[in-house]
């Protein structure tokens, strides 16, 4: 039986494993990677996938690994995931439009044709893709795909279309086409937000040391200005322990 915050109605699970228990995480972790060991076969096969730059004085694995680069899978960068959030890579082999279009709808038709064959739907509506566009050609690109409005892509898989954009929020973090700066800006928002209480409590007591007042604005502020992490701050209502 199993319930959620704010129902008041109990539910018990007829399919699949029960809310909470160890083995429905390895479930879906053994489900996942057969995801998306398929979508990164057909991206290999597709020939659209990144090669990872390596050799003896540039890796970029760690150094105490217990797995060759072969065994992991090569120097194919296919996707990323972390739980069920998924990033996919592509490489565009030429500057045009029409590469761009293909290679972005070949690329969101492996996902969506191997999910679906998993009893899972890929969500076009919160699917976005991100074009970065370098070497010869790639402005006049961007400009002939502006004018001719060309600002998403269809799959016969998905009823929605998938739009272009030049940033998203990924596990919390902004992602953006050749900038950091939106990112930036935001932890700094949300560092200053962290801190506001503290300035009436806590920074105006003559009571405290200095010492410790830095020590209480580093831990609220660096952590997300540096991990993006935001610790609880005991000054706020409703986060009580």
């Amino acid at each position: 039986w199993a319930t959620t915050k704010g129902s008041q109605r109990f539910v018990k699970p007829r399919t699949g494993t029960r809310p909470g228990v160890p083995a429905s995480d390895l479930t879906f972790n053994y489900v996942f990677s057969r995801v998306t060991s398929h979508i990164a076969e057909d991206i290999i096969s597709a020939d659209i996938h990144l090669e990872v730059p390596m050799d003896d004085h540039h890796s970029h694995f760690s150094k105490g690994r217990t797995t060759t680069p072969e065994e992991d899978g090569g120097r194919a960068l296919t996707d990323t995931s972390f739980v069920d959030d998924m990033n996919a890579y592509a490489r565009i082999h030429q500057n045009d439009t029409s590469t761009v279009v293909n290679t972005a709808t070949t690329l969101a038709t492996i996902i969506a044709k191997w999910t679906m064959a998993h009893g899972m739907r890929l969500h076009a509506k919160k699917t976005k893709i991100m074009l970065l566009l370098h070497g010869p050609r790639s402005r006049s690109t961007k400009d002939e795909m502006a004018k001719d409005n060309i600002d998403c892509i269809t799959t016969q898989h998905l009823d929605d279309p998938i739009g272009f954009v030049s940033q998203q929020i990924a596990l919390g973090t902004v992602i953006a086409v050749n900038s950091h700066a939106p990112e930036i800006h935001r932890r700094i928002s949300k560092a200053t937000t962290s801190r506001a209480p503290a300035r009436k409590e806590v920074y105006k007591r003559k009571q405290l040391p200095i010492d410790k007042k830095v020590l209480f604005n580093d831990a609220l502020t660096n952590s997300v200005l540096f991990f993006n992490a935001h610790v609880w701050n005991p000054l706020l209502q409703g986060e009580i322990r």
